[in-house]
């Protein structure tokens, strides 16, 4: 993944520095990129700080020692960079897309949406940007703009899986379980090894009183991937509505034995306020 990562910020450091000026960067400019795909992060950032003595004004410069500070972990020295490069190159959406996803990794979705607004302003055509857009909306509880920013990216691209998957969790955000059941079988139709989106299916049809074909696409979420947390903890919730409370709070603690967070939600969860009279479920969310 991290290889995965540089290659982009290679490719990333070429396009911003073809915008800058045309005449010959300093020589540290060269050597900073080269440290940089060496893996040399901090060699790599003492050439730029050399670089940016001499030119304060080359937004490549700052946009690649963000990637350096991004890479190493420090956030907050990659963020200030990222805004001097935004700052020098106005019309650029690269410096604003690396911002949304150093803010979606510290789990701070206004500052990434408010990032993404300005990638997206500035490549209006990119599926991507507004998926990410939609994602971090969808997490702020402003699901009309989500939607909105999710409808855009798909008619950009029909077959961007990833955002069909997010347009069906932001329709059952909705409350709009008929849309989620209806967008879900249409995307399984097509992707049928999609997981993420059987789940939500069966979510919506719970929520419908359809507990069969809730049950069925739980399963077939969990038959492709049975390391998916949110289909274990909706599988829990169809298994209580027929009546099998026992088998509930399995499911529950397979939900939170993969996502921690599963704990809280299933002690706040109105549906299993019933499992309050079982130990082996106050147990289970009381556990640290």
């Amino acid at each position: 993944m991290k290889a995965k990562i540089i290659f982009a910020a290679i490719i990333l450091i070429s396009i911003l520095y073809s915008q800058e000026n045309s005449y010959n960067p300093p020589e540290e400019f060269n050597q900073g990129v080269e440290l940089l795909q060496k893996g040399d992060y901090s060699g790599a950032i003492g050439k730029w700080e050399q670089v940016l003595a001499k030119d304060t004004t080359l937004a490549a410069a700052w946009f690649n020692m963000g990637i350096a500070y991004d890479m190493q972990g420090q956030d907050s020295a990659a963020i200030a960079c990222y805004h001097h490069a935004a700052q020098l190159r106005p019309d650029d959406p690269d410096p604003w897309i690396y911002l949304a996803q150093i803010h979606r990794k510290r789990e701070e979705p206004y500052l990434a949406a408010k990032a993404y607004e300005n990638a997206v302003s500035r490549k209006p055509d990119d599926p991507e940007l507004l998926n990410g857009l939609a994602i971090v909306y969808d997490q702020l509880g402003e699901y009309a703009p989500a939607l909105d920013a999710v409808n855009r990216a798909l008619v950009l691209d029909s077959m961007y899986v990833s955002a069909w998957a997010n347009k069906v969790i932001i329709h059952n955000h909705l409350a709009q379980y008929d849309s989620a059941a209806f967008y879900g079988e249409t995307v399984v139709s097509h992707f049928s090894d999609e997981p993420v989106t059987w789940a939500q299916i069966g979510f919506a049809y719970h929520e419908l009183g359809n507990n069969q074909k809730a049950m069925f696409a739980v399963d077939s979420a969990l038959a492709i991937f049975d390391g998916l947390a949110m289909a274990h903890y909706f599988r829990a919730m169809v298994l209580l509505s027929l009546g099998n409370p026992d088998e509930a709070i399995d499911e529950i603690a397979n939900a939170i034995k993969l996502f921690e967070p599963y704990r809280d939600a299933a002690a706040k969860e109105d549906e299993f306020k019933p499992l309050m009279k079982s130990n082996k479920f106050r147990k289970l969310i009381e556990e640290k």
